[in-house]
């Protein structure tokens, strides 16, 4: 991190691997950074003695497990819970649980999902075989493990509102989504999620992929939810994307607008006021 704003990094803290895991991102509670270590393990000798992509110099190692780290930005001090093995890219959210934390993950129970967005799977239309969980791993202290429950399926590239972890856990989540059951039809909605109970609402463009959802709180709102998605959107028919401007409340479109180009998929959006 950048001591008092300068540009002098200093080390927090270190962690201890036998194999790095596979890791994305990272989430930020109020006091602590937590980073997981998924069971997508790095075989660091083929990166220096290979000609392999990057991708190919990692094994699935379920043997291995899976662990979460949580790093408290107060003293740098670590403490660790070990969890089922998984594969995750993104979180949803972390915040402070009395003494203990919570982190919501879109994780997956495997790392299959590297071959399905792989372009050939996408471009046969073939059913993904991997699909996204939302999980919540709760982490007590004086517990070695992580315990696990499921909230959500089908769900992807969250977001929730941009005052969070700073004013608390959110209760909504909104992200990309699709049939978990079905699997045919890769990212065809957007979802919200609520992170009480589970309770899921969708909105749709016929026949188009819909992107990761950018959330826009309306200014000088008081309701977590009230405020717009910008989502991207595209169809076969479309030359350029369409965004959608979609009520976050209710999940419905209140416009769309014609981009210049096509937005390349995966590209991650943010949001600033005039």
């Amino acid at each position: 991190i950048r001591a008092g704003g300068s540009n002098t990094r200093e080390p927090v803290a270190a962690i201890q691997v036998k194999k790095a895991g596979y890791l994305h991102a990272f989430a930020r509670s109020r006091g602590h950074v937590l980073l997981w270590e998924t069971a997508l393990r790095a075989q660091p000798l083929g990166f220096l003695f290979t000609h392999r992509s990057y991708a190919a110099n990692f094994r699935w190692d379920a043997a291995g497990g899976s662990a979460i780290h949580a790093i408290s930005l107060a003293d740098g001090s670590v403490r660790r819970w070990e969890a089922p093995p998984m594969m995750c890219f993104h979180a949803v959210q972390a915040c402070e649980d009395g003494d203990g934390l919570v982190l919501d993950l879109c994780d997956y129970p495997d790392a299959t999902i590297f071959d399905d967005l792989s372009l050939g799977a996408l471009r046969s239309g073939a059913r993904q075989r991997s699909a996204a969980r939302l999980t919540r791993y709760r982490l007590r202290p004086g517990h070695a493990d992580a315990q696990t429950e499921q909230i959500g399926a089908g769900f992807e590239l969250p977001q929730v509102h941009p005052a969070r972890p700073e004013a608390g856990a959110a209760r909504w989540a909104w992200g990309a989504g699709y049939d978990a059951e079905d699997r045919h039809h890769f990212l065809d909605r957007t979802v919200k999620i609520d992170l009480a109970n589970g309770d899921r609402f969708e909105w749709q463009r016929p026949d188009a992929v819909q992107l990761e959802p950018l959330f826009v709180p309306r200014p000088g709102a008081s309701e977590e939810d009230d405020g717009v998605l910008l989502v991207p959107t595209l169809a076969d028919s479309d030359e350029t994307t369409q965004l959608a401007v979609v009520d976050a409340r209710r999940m419905e479109c209140l416009a769309t607008v014609q981009a210049p180009q096509v937005v390349p998929f995966g590209f991650h959006a943010a949001f600033q006021p005039r």
